[in-house]
């Protein structure tokens, strides 16, 4: 795992606290990604499939956050996506 800023242990009991309920899955991936990325809440909610998948259904190696999504909005910020998060993004995408 990569290094995260939650231990192992943490990760996963925060991960199936946001697993319960009926938008579970989607809370699950929402937690992943700023995980994984750093992203804020906003700057994640203003991502769309298209900003993570590429064409054939293939999940971008990159993820860009536009400037106007931003906090101050001064540039947009690009993150590599770890193999491990193209997991969780893979999952959520199938359902």
């Amino acid at each position: 795992m990569a290094s995260l800023p939650l231990s192992k242990d943490d990760f996963q009991a925060v991960k199936a606290f946001f697993a319960r309920g009926i938008y579970g899955k989607r809370n699950v991936l929402i937690f992943v990604l700023g995980t994984y990325t750093g992203f804020r809440i906003s700057e994640i909610l203003s991502l769309r499939i298209g900003d993570v998948m590429k064409y054939e259904g293939k999940i971008n190696n990159r993820l860009t956050v536009e400037k106007s999504h931003m906090k101050g909005k001064k540039g947009s910020r690009t993150v590599i996506i770890h193999p491990n998060l193209k997991v969780y993004i893979d999952e959520y995408l199938k359902d």
